[in-house]
This record gives structure tokens, sequence and C-alpha cells, in this order.
């Protein structure tokens, strides 16, 4: 009998990695490697081999091959498992052939995929002292002569452009002897790491399951708007899209069935979520109206929290607030207890993924501790040695669950699992689709079946990702099904479909297909419209929206269109100058092609306004309202009459309540135009009456 069995392996990792949480480990506990400075460098002999003879390629590596090759650049953006490691060194041997003084430098944003492909190329034919490591301890000398140079791109943002710099000046062309790989590409689209590209590589291979921006221009198609990033422009365009559904058609994916599953809030959870989701809609409000015109709002609060905005910096507090108050929601760490208990009764190995560490080790310590489970812990906050251990157990199956702080979706080779929960994640589908890719690896059991749960908060702005990606199209209509949780009744309800309707961007909808009055079919993003009592359609900055001169409809028809659907006279204008407006079903329904006048926001606005049984001109210093005073005699010459102006404005309409003077001359809005007042040029005279 073995002194030391599986369980007592398993209760020892765990007792380990408890010790370790409470330790409160950082980030600085990373093991250091020894440094490889200083290594004599000894080229390989021939051509290079740096993928087995035995592996074959799958058809869209064989079809893209040529095409990269033919212009020496481009993005491959490949599923999770779809084999976009083994496309790369193909694109590498290749090349060598081409350039047989070929260097080849790899950058990936983890050390843990530093290693990954470090071991990788093992099984190549070249020495091993031939292939180096930048970063997690390792160094680069200025004179180091490496065939591949495996890099982590926060070591590499500091030490590869004065290594480049260095090798620029000894030889101008060395550049065309060099092969760029950028591994998760996406990952390198920050400012600090665009440092990289400056070089300009004439070789480039991008590689990422999802390249796009998070948060694109939404004129732009996501694949445009990734050509016009940085990394875009560094490495070149698409040259192949390849999704999970295409990887499953084709065998390398295990089968799969995706159950996305809406658990509620609890009666204090949604109070609270209401409360905080109202003052984010009343901040939300005053922010929009320094929007500037075709900004992504969340990215230019971003920017107006770094300048010290501080009601930018409360409305990420309050959104960040939100955020975690649906992670940490009671029910879906209920239901999660629930599948890890009945899926271990079915003897099936679990992983799970969670956007937070602090609700990882919660999930763990419940799991460990309340329903002794064989569970094992992981995430970026353990030390690299006691991660590895947690997913060798899992491997070999002593443990059966192991639940990870997204670290697990770029950078390890995931064990194979029958299950898969993604027990929170962002807003981003980029996030959701890697954690797909991840758990879906080829078990090679045969005919196996695997399930992932995606758990969603009902009734909230979790729900918002099925809006923002077609998942029929991601991974095929017959993978995805939908259910609802009862807790009260531990049930899950089936239901027909998901959430919400996906929209596209507007950009991605052929107008010509537009027709007035009908549904919009896009993404209702867009700017903030309201008519005010003249009828003047504006934004929240003051400029006026007005059909685009080509337009089939005119104002009139316009304004008309807006009251019949809106009660309270609200639309928005898309990114793609669409009008549209909100109906009570509420559907929003495609009013015309729009225009947005120059921003008069450096006019000064008066408010015409009764008092004391007469119409008088009216402005606000801080709290106090003052009205103007009508000039005598010699103070006309330097002053208008208030009188005058509220004949001439209210002979334009009777319905104007606002002035505005830009301080050369008085106009006012109605009906989508700004009307001069003639001969007025002349300031008001407030003389501190109140």
């Amino acid at each position: 009998m073995e002194i030391f069995d599986e369980a007592d392996q398993l209760l020892y990792q765990q007792l380990v990695t408890e010790r370790k949480l409470k330790e409160k480990l950082s980030n600085q506990d990373q093991e250091s490697i020894p440094s490889e400075d200083n290594i004599e460098i000894q080229n390989a002999e021939g051509h290079w081999r740096l993928v087995p003879v035995s592996v074959r390629l799958h058809h869209w590596q064989q079809e893209t091959l040529p095409i990269w090759l033919k212009g020496r650049r481009g993005t491959v953006k490949v599923a999770t498992g779809g084999g976009k490691t083994v496309f790369a060194l193909k694109v590498a041997e290749h090349l060598q052939r081409e350039i047989p003084k070929l260097q080849v430098i790899i950058l990936v944003p983890t050390i843990t995929l530093m290693n990954q492909w470090f071991e990788e190329l093992q099984n190549s034919n070249l020495p091993p002292e031939n292939i180096q490591k930048l970063g997690g301890g390792n160094r680069l000398s200025d004179d180091s002569d490496f065939q591949i140079l495996i890099a982590v791109l926060n070591s590499a943002r500091d030490h590869l452009p004065g290594f480049i710099g260095n090798k620029l000046r000894l030889d101008r062309n060395w550049l065309n002897s060099v092969l760029l790989i950028v591994d998760e590409c996406h990952r390198a689209n920050s400012a600090a790491n665009r440092t990289i590209f400056e070089a300009g590589f004439q070789n480039t291979l991008g590689l990422s399951a999802t390249p796009e921006p998070n948060e694109p221009d939404a004129t732009l198609t996501s694949e445009e708007a990734y050509h016009q990033s940085p990394v875009g422009r560094a490495l070149g365009k698409i040259i192949r899209d390849y999704s999970l559904r295409e990887a499953l058609q084709d065998g390398l994916l295990t089968k799969f069935v995706v159950q996305h599953v809406a658990i509620p809030l609890t009666e204090d959870e949604y109070r609270q979520h209401a409360a905080l989701s109202n003052e984010i809609t009343e901040l939300r409000k005053g922010l929009q109206q320094g929007l500037p015109p075709n900004q992504n709002f969340f990215a230019w609060i971003q920017s107006q929290s770094q300048s010290g905005n501080d009601q930018a910096s409360q409305f990420q507090q309050l959104t960040r607030q939100r955020k975690l108050l649906l992670y940490r929601s009671a029910n879906r760490e209920k239901f999660v207890e629930k599948i890890f208990k009945e899926k271990l009764r079915e003897n099936k190995k679990i992983i799970l993924f969670h956007e937070t560490i602090d609700q990882v080790n919660s999930i763990y310590l419940k799991a460990r501790k309340e329903n002794n489970l064989p569970v094992v812990l992981e995430h970026s906050k353990l030390p690299p040695w006691l991660r590895d251990e947690n997913i060798d157990l899992f491997r070999r199956d002593i443990a059966k669950i192991i639940v990870s702080a997204k670290s697990l979706v770029e950078g390890f080779n995931v064990p194979s699992a029958d299950l898969g929960i993604i027990a929170a994640s962002s807003g981003s589908p980029r996030q959701r689709i890697q954690s797909l890719g991840r758990l879906l690896r080829k078990s090679g059991k045969a005919d196996s079946l695997a399930t992932v749960f995606i758990l969603y908060i009902k009734d909230t702005e979790d729900e918002a990702i099925y809006q923002n990606a077609d998942w029929h199209q991601i991974i095929g209509s017959e993978q995805n099904q939908y259910f609802r949780w009862d807790p009260e009744l531990d049930k899950l309800l089936q239901q027909d479909g998901p959430p919400r309707e996906y929209l596209p961007p507007c950009n991605s909808i052929d107008e010509r297909q537009l027709q007035i009055g009908e549904k919009f079919p896009a993404s209702p993003e867009g700017l903030e419209l309201r008519l005010d009592e003249t009828d003047t359609l504006k934004a929240n900055d003051g400029r006026i929206c007005v059909p685009k001169e080509n337009s089939s409809q005119n104002y009139s028809e316009c304004i008309q269109l807006i009251r019949s659907i809106n009660q309270f006279k609200r639309a928005k204008l898309t990114p793609c100058n669409q009008i549209i407006a909100k109906n009570t079903q509420n559907d929003w329904i495609y009013i015309t092609k729009g225009d947005l006048s120059e921003n008069a926001s450096e006019s000064e606005i008066y408010l015409i306004k009764r008092n004391q049984g007469r119409l008088k001109i009216s402005k606000k210093i801080g709290r106090v309202t003052r009205f103007a005073s009508e000039p005598d005699a010699e103070e006309s010459l330097c002053y208008s009459s208030p009188r005058e102006l509220i004949q001439s404005a209210r002979l334009i309409d009777a319905a104007v309540r606002k002035l505005h003077w830009d301080g050369k001359q008085y106009f006012v809005e109605t009906h989508g135009n700004r009307v001069v007042l003639e001969g007025e040029n002349k300031p008001l005279l407030f003389r501190g009456n109140v």
C-alpha cells in the first residue's frame, strides 16, 4: 500500500495553495530564470526544420502559407486550437530557405507563452543555444547573434529598440533578414508596446484569435479597425480568418454545446444595481455633452479621468462598483456549486474561468473546505511552480476541477476537460471567444462532447454581449442553447433564444435597403439628440442635426416622424450619420440620413422668460438670475435693447425661448435653422438686478 497516494497528493497541493493564499502573494513572487548572457552562437547548417516531419498542415495552413510568402506581411485570425503556432513556424521554415541568415523575433505577452514557444522549438534541428529568450530573468546582449529570439512584450519594449538600433548602425539592411512574429498581437496595441514597431520590420506575421481593437471606431468594420490600428499597420492586414465554427467542422476542436444561462440577482442586489445604474446614467448625460464628435465614449472617459476630470473618474468608479456587484452575485456562486456537484457525480473534468482573483479564491475555498471537492487553483498571484503542479494534477486526473482567473485564457496549453464554465467575463466578445477556444481543444477521446456553460446576469448590462456579437455566426446555431436558472426551483428553464438580438455595426449594413419609418437593422449606438421647444433637433453640445441635402425627407417630415414615434422627442445620430428614434415597442426606427452643424457652444445663451408679467431676457450667474436692463439714450450707443431683441426673435418664431450671442451678432434656432437677428450687434446690459 502506498504511503502517499493520489488523494494525499491532491490534499497536499490544496494545503500548499491555501498557505500561499494566506501569504497574499504578489506578482513579484515570480521565480527568476537563469541568465543566458554571453552564449556563443553557432549557426545551424542547411535548412531549418522547426516542425516535426510527421506533422501535416491543415488545409487552411496550406492555403494561407503561399499568401503570406507572396507579400511577407499579414495577420492570421485563427481560433484557439486551430494551429497558429505551427503555421508561424512553417512560415519561418520557408522564409529561411530564401534568407539563409534569417533571424526570427517572436513577441509574446507573457512569460508562460515565452516558455511554451521555447519548448515547442526544442523539437527543431536548431542548436539549443541558438534559441534565446528575453524576459523572466533572461537578458539580451548588444552583440547577440541568435537565430530565434522569444521575447516577452514588457521586456522587448525596453531592450529591443536599442538592440535594433545597434544592429542597424552596423548594417542598414539588417531588417531585411529579420522575421517578426507577434503572438496574441491584440495585446501589443498599447502606446508603450508600439515603440517596438517603429524600426519598420519588412517581414511580419501577426497571430491572434481576436486581433481587432476592443473599442474600434464605430464607423469602421472590425477588420478595417484592425488594419488602421498601429499593430495592424505594422504587421499587415488580416489575410486569413479561421473561426471556431470552421475549426469544429474540420475536426480540430472537440464537439461541443454552449449553454447560455441567465442568472438572477437577489432582491437586495437588484436594488443596489438599480441605484448604481441611475447614478451612472445621470453622470453619463452630463459627460456626453463634452464628448468630441465620432469618438468612443469609454476611450474618451479614460483619457479624461487620467487628465483629472473628477466626473469621469467618478463615472469609472461607479461602473467598476456595478461590475463587481455582478461578479460577486450570490446566485452565480450558488449555480457554480450546483454544477460542480452534479457533474462530479458523472465523473466529469471541469475547468472554470472567472474575471476576478478574489472570486476565484472564494469559489476554490468553498469547493475545497465546505464541499471537500477535488479542486485546484490557478491564477497569476500564485508562484509558477505551484501553478504548474496544480495544472499537472488536473492533467493526471487527480484533481477533477481547476478554477482560474483569466490567466488560462492566454498562456497555458490547457488540459482537456469535459465541461467548461465561463462563470464571469468582461463585456468583450474577444475574451469569451478566447475562453471558448481554450476549453475546446481536441481531447483525443472518441465521440467526446464537451459542454460549456456561459453565465450572465439577467436583466442587466451583462446581456449586452449578445447584442454585440453574433454567437450563431461565431460557433454555429446548433451549438447554442439558452436557459434561465430559477434558484428557488433549482431548475434550468429553456429559452427560445438569446436575451438580446444581435445588431451589427451601422457600417456593415447596405444603406440602400433602409426604409424610412421601418425598423433599423443595426446597432443603435450613437449621439443623443432631442427636439427643443422650437422643434430644433439638437445634440447635447448644441449642434443642430438636419437631414442631408440629398435626403428624400425634408426637415418638417423628419421632425413629425420623430414626434409620432417617441413621446419624449428623443432620437440618435449613429456614427454612420443615420437619424433613428425608439418607438413604444422599444424598436429603433430609421428616420433619415443626417448632418450636424458646426458647434455653437462658444455662444452665450440667454433665456427669454416671463417676469412680473413681462417677457425679459435673463442669464444665470452662478445660482443668481439676472435680467437685461433697457439702456437709456446714452447707453443705447453701447448696448442693445432687450425689448427690441425679444420682438425680433418672436417675429421669427413665437415659441423661441433661447437667444444666442456670439460676441458679434444675435441668433435664434428654430425648426433646424439658425436665424440671425438683423442689425443687432451690441451686448446687453445687466446691472446686477435679480
